[in-house]
Formats: structure tokens, sequence, C-alpha cells
């Protein structure tokens, strides 16, 4: 009986709410005072989260009870999804098949998680749990997921790789080989051009950078990486990356090398579990000299920071490979300690949302981190490189060519110099043209010429340090400094078009105008060639404007995503009957006729120009969710379809992603639900912003963070950092100010 009562009291308790099933993000919802129909009670969930609360709970309990049964439903969701996401990738070669990791902020959350996987914890530090269990990872997400026992997701740990170019056998062809010839040895190396029989062997010039540093490989041009980027203007003014502290993530680094003077000897070993990140393979070593190897010491080369400050973090074994969890746990580890750049020739795996969360970690505290984009010669999204909040590098070589091997597509940021891949090894003149020339790990005086993205990854990394140097304000140790160097980087390339046989970057990095843009605090203006004209929700050149609406458009570059001021054009309108435009503000009439459309013209100072076609929709006279129910579990009431939730209570809790890119999943349920608006007697059902109907996401700034981005720079996916109550708006954009709202009243669980 007492169960019973207990029961009548969560009615009683709950009337306002309706349990629903979820997708990532979805939580305990309600209906807020005023809504249009009574709610309905899915009871069953409820009922079973009630009971397992014990025999005399709270108010307070019964409502986390509810809410805590819905976490365990997102969870359920996520946990499917990589489950099914695994099955592209194969057990021990792409991911550890009995591990898995999870962000935990105390070993006491940690051991709890653990249990409710029936694992075994196998480590616990810096913010990450790694745990163990005799099922493989696969099974074990996809039997949680089914019985909806646990309250935070686990990811798979990927395996990682040092980012090293394929090894190119080097074969010598004379000058006057037949091309047929020339091309039947290229395509057994498995590429159609590689420069075969094109070397050179004598010096090229005298770079400037000889003026400031006299390294015998300096002297000799086998650097000639800085002539590329143009680094000479840098040391002219100074600017070293004096005191800029640079964590290396990679195989460690040789503590005796010659030229690694400013190495701190600090750091930490993740694959040993020990404070001795000392290199066993080499890469580490040769990306740290890249960034920044002593100059004007009478060895060796010179660094394009030599000046920065070098810590080791040990993510990758003597094979060149490590684990994802261990480079999570060093991300945290070199923000923690203070980091202002981190460098990562790195890759292998799927995504994690533990990864990127700390990645935003990284920029909330000032620290700009650097990946290579990986040597797959592809333009598939290689990680951590594709993460948001990362500089994504692709290499190019001595001849103005993308290297043959590198990856490209729009998710990678610029080029900097990586080789191609030529007869790696010990130093030789040829060599050295060929590949990139740095330290080694065999003894204190070794070297090796290397090539890949793990190469341009750290030239990057070392112009962070510059820019940082440069000027104080960049070292604030705040986001705001993070984007200011990602701008001032992107912002400042040569704009050359780089290509190989797979694919084209466009953009070098160049030192010397984005040094002088940190040292006189300027951010540059970008070209108007890359300008176009952006509706309120980014969409790119076209969009919608209601009858009596009005938006403000704005200006974009589209390589770096930067807002120009629309003062800084003049504005023309193709139809001023309908649609009106002054300072990229246009207006429609209300008695415009529906498809009537106006081409708006922005025309830039240089005489650029870019434009957007408007066209007039009818205002919208609904927004909101519209939802069917099935009966009832244990009932026979059948729930008729209304609409009228323009907004709606979601139950959450700290620390757990919630997507916002559909927000109709945020209060799914039994049944069908659709996001939907209607203009007239016109109505479109569905799950998300289309073509014909578009908004935008408007967050609160204070206690959310943003975990991911859409493509229009709107929030994707967000957590909440401390309890408390948040509005989330989708805003429709089309000038007719109609709005959906979320309400998220969040717990710490």
């Amino acid at each position: 009986m007492k169960r019973s009562s207990k029961w009548k009291k969560a009615l009683a308790l709950v009337l306002a709410f309706s349990l629903v099933s979820m997708q990532p993000g979805s939580t305990l919802f309600a209906s807020e005072a005023g809504s249009p129909e009574e709610p309905i009670l899915l009871e069953q969930e409820i009922g079973e989260a009630v009971m397992s609360a014990g025999e005399d709970v709270s108010d307070d309990a019964l409502e986390d009870a509810g809410a805590l049964a819905m976490i365990k439903e997102a969870v359920s969701f996520e946990l499917k999804e990589e489950a099914d996401e695994l099955k592209a990738y194969k057990a021990g070669e792409d991911y550890v098949e009995h591990q898995a990791f999870f962000s935990a902020e105390s070993r006491e959350e940690a051991e709890k998680v653990a249990a409710e996987y029936g694992a075994v914890l196998d480590s616990y530090g810096d913010g990450v749990a790694v745990i163990r269990f005799e099922e493989t990872v696969q099974q074990v997400m996809s039997q949680a997921a089914s019985i909806k026992s646990a309250t935070k997701a686990i990811q798979p740990d990927y395996i990682v790789h040092a980012l090293e170019a394929p090894k190119v056998q080097y074969v010598k062809i004379p000058q006057n080989a037949p091309k047929a010839e020339i091309e039947k040895l290229n395509e057994s190396f498995g590429v159609s051009s590689l420069g075969l029989g094109a070397f050179f062997t004598e010096n090229v010039g005298t770079y400037g950078i000889t003026e400031y540093y006299t390294d015998p490989h300096v002297i000799d041009n086998w650097q000639w990486y800085h002539d590329v980027i143009g680094d000479t203007y840098a040391y002219e003014n100074r600017v070293t990356g004096k005191g800029i502290k640079v964590a290396v993530i990679d195989t460690g680094i040789n503590p005796d090398h010659e030229d690694l003077e400013h190495y701190d000897g600090k750091g930490y070993d993740f694959v040993n579990s020990d404070s001795d990140p000392t290199d066993d393979n080499g890469h580490g070593s040769h990306c740290a000299g890249i960034i920044g190897a002593t100059g004007n010491n009478g060895c060796g080369g010179v660094g394009i920071a030599p000046e920065a400050k070098l810590t080791a973090y040990k993510v990758l074994a003597e094979d060149g490979r490590g684990m994802t969890s261990n480079i999570v746990k060093a991300v945290n580890r070199a923000v923690q300690d203070g980091a202002d750049v981190i460098s990562m020739s790195l890759g292998g795996g799927g995504a994690s949302s533990d990864f990127q969360k700390a990645i935003n970690n990284a920029r909330q505290k000032g620290c700009v981190v650097v990946a290579a984009a990986g040597n797959e010669n592809t333009d598939t999204k290689s990680y951590p490189a594709a993460y948001d909040n990362v500089i994504a590098v692709a290499a190019s070589d001595h001849d103005g060519n993308l290297s043959w091997f590198s990856n490209f597509g729009n998710w990678v940021d610029v080029v900097a110099p990586g080789g191609n891949a030529t007869s790696q090894g010990a130093p030789t003149e040829q060599r050295a043209y060929d590949n990139i020339f740095s330290c080694y790990y065999e003894d204190s005086s070794s070297y090796y010429c290397m090539s890949g993205t793990s190469m341009a990854c750290p030239v990057v990394a070392g112009l962070v340090a510059l820019l940082m140097s440069a000027n104080d304000q960049l070292q604030s140790g705040k986001p705001a400094a993070v984007d200011a160097i990602s701008s001032i980087i992107i912002g400042t390339t040569d704009g050359k078009e780089y290509k190989s046989d797979y694919g084209t970057m466009t953009g070098m990095i160049q030192a010397e105008p984005a040094v002088r843009a940190a040292l006189e605090g300027n951010i540059p203006t970008i070209s108007s060639n890359n300008i176009a004209i952006a509706n309120p929700a980014g969409f790119i050149g076209a969009g919608s404007i209601s009858k009596g609406g009005s938006l403000q458009l704005k200006l974009v570059d589209q390589d770096t995503g930067n807002v120009l001021k629309a003062s800084k054009a003049k504005w023309k309108s193709s139809n001023t009957d309908d649609i009106t435009v002054q300072n990229g503000k246009i207006k429609c009439t209300s008695d415009a006729f529906t498809g009537a459309s106006s081409t708006i013209t922005a025309t830039l100072e240089d005489g650029g120009t870019a434009t957007f076609e408007a066209t007039v929709v009818p205002k919208f006279s609904q927004f909101g969710i519209w939802r069917t129910y099935p009966l009832v579990e244990g009932g026979n009431v059948r729930v008729q379809n209304k609409l009228g939730y323009t907004s709606q209570l979601v139950y959450g809790s700290t620390y757990t992603e919630y997507t916002l890119l559909n927000p109709s999943s945020l209060v799914s349920s039994y049944g069908n639900l659709y996001l939907w608006y209607q203009t007239g007697k016109t109505s479109y059902r569905g799950t998300m912003a289309n073509n014909t109907f578009k908004y935008r996401v408007i967050v609160p700034k204070k206690n959310v963070a943003v975990a991911s981005v859409q493509e229009n720079g709107d929030p994707a996916s967000i957590y909440f950092k401390k309890p408390g109550t948040y509005t989330i708006k989708f805003k429709t954009t089309d000038g007719s100010n109609k709005v959906f709202s979320v309400k998220f009243k969040v717990f710490s669980f």
C-alpha cells in the first residue's frame, strides 16, 4: 500500500510533467503554465524511477528521480550511436577492444560510473577515467543502451599514431629520362607525381635569417621552411617566442639534445605513467626542434620560436601509437600546467565528445591548440585536427605544391611546410631539401630528415608562440586571445592555391604580416575576394524575409568566418518596391507579393562586391512543437492532436551534453513530434530547419559552454556548468521574430 500511496503522490507532484523517449540532450520535459492542452503523464518510467527511490522520499527526491530516468534515456541513445559508429572500425587496430574512457570530476564519480557498466576502473587521473571489461566495448555499450542503466556515456578508446608521412624510397633518374619512364616509376610508388628526377643539389640562395642566426644548418639552407614562411621579420623585431610555453603532445622529447636547450625537462609520460617523458621514437623530438631548436649555439639549426619554453607530454609509445584517453589526459594536464600552445602531430580513430570538451576548455583558458591534418591524401576529417577550436594544418613541399600525402578540405585551416617524404633519413643535402630537417632522439647530437603534416603542425605552433611573444594581450589566458590568434594566422596567409594530385588547399602561413599584426595589435582586414553576405542564420548568398519583416545582413569571410562591419560597404537593392536596404539592414513591405525577390549587393571599399538573394515569404503565425500521442501505456485515453507549445520546460544535469540541432529531440515523446510552423493556412511539419524554414539558436552566456558549433556559427551542442534555470531560444530568421524557447532546469548529478 505504501508503494501505491507513493505512486499517487508522484502523480500529484509531476502532474505537469511528460516523461519522454529522447535523443541526446533530451531530459524530463513539462509544459509550462498556460499551455493550450492538458499534459499527459507516461506512467511506466516515472513509476519505476519513483519506486526505485525508496520508501520515504521527499518531493525533491521524486523530482530528481524522474529527471535521472531521463538522463539514462539520453545516455542510452548516445551509447547506441557510439556502438553503431564503432562498426566502421577494426578492433585492436583502430580502437582498444576491451576498454573505454570518460571524463569524471573525481575518483568517486569514476568508480560509480565503472560500477554501472560492471567494469574495472583501470585508472583515473587528469579528469579522465579508463575502464576495462571482459566483453568488447561495443557489446558493453549496446547492452547498457538497451537496459538504460548508465548515467554517463563511455567512449571507445581509439588508437592514434604519429603523423609521419609514408616513407618513399629515393630514386635518382637521369635528367634526360623519358617521361613515360618517370611516370612508370611514380606509379610504382602509388602516386602519379613526386617530382622524381627533378632534384636539386645546389644551394638556392641566402636566407635573410642568416643575419640573425648562424647555426650550421641555417647557413647551408637546409632549413628552407624559414624562408617559405618569412619569419626573418620576427627576428628583426626581437620576436622569438621568449617565455611562451609550448606543450608537445607526442612521443616525448630527448632531454639531452644539444639543440633543445629550452626543453624544461618537465611534463609527463602517460604511456608508462611516470614523470620521465623521454623520447624513444624520435617523432616528438623532431617536432620539438621545429618549434624551438636553440639559435646561435653552434650546432644544428634553429626553431621557428627559438626561445619558446618546451614541455613534453608523452602519449605515443616507441612504435608511435597511443590511445585517445591518454591524449585527453595530456591536454587537460598541459592546460593545468599553464601551456600557452599545444602542438599535436598525431591522429586516428573517430571523434570523441570528451576530447572536444578538453579542447574547448583549453580555449577557455587561453591556450591555442594546433594539430596535423593527416597524411591520407583525403578530404575526410581526421581527429584531433577536425575538432572545433583547433588550427588544422596541411603540408606543402619545397617546390610549392601541396604535399602528395597531405589531407585537405574545408575543415583544414592553413598550409605550412611539411616536405614531400622522399628519402627520409639521416641528414644529407638532398634529404634536407625534400624533407624537414630537425632534432632526433638517438643521442645528444642526432638529427633527422622527415616529412608529414606532423612537421607542418609544429611550424604553425611556433608561429603561434611568436605572435604571443609579440603582444602581451595575446597571452591574456582568455578565449578572445585564442580567437584573435587564429584570425591573424588564417587572415595573413598568402592566399595562393597549393595543389597535389588529390586535392587543393589555399593559404600558406606568412610570419611577417602575422607578426606585424600582433605587434601593432591589428587583426588584418580580409580581402573582399572571399567576402559573402549572410542572413542572421549564417546562410550564405540567399535567404527569406517575411512580409513586414526586417533582417540585419552581415559580411563574412568564407575562409575564416570573420565578420566585417556593414558600414564598410555600400548597399543596394534591385527591387526597392518590396525590399529596401540601408547599412545591411533589409526591410520588406507588408503588402509585398509572396515569391518576390531582390538582389542585395554590397560594394566594398576596394571595389569587391558580394550579393544576397532575398525572397519574400508569408509572415509566421505559429512556431512551436506539434505532438501526437498514442494510447498511454496501461491506459485507455488517446490524447488529441494539438499545437500550441511555443515554450517548453526540460530537466537536465550539469556537464551533460545536449544537442540543439533538432529542437524537437529535446521534447520528443511516444508517438510523433514535429517542429511546426504556420504561415496563414500553410503549415510545415519537420524535425529541423530546412531550405524553406530557418532559425537561429541563441544560448545564455553565463555558465553555458558550447561543446560544438554548426557551420553558421550557432551552437550545435552545449553543456551547463552549474545548476540553475536557462532559456535556449530558437528564433526565425525571416524577420517575423517568432521564437520557440526551451527552458532548462538543470540539476547537479
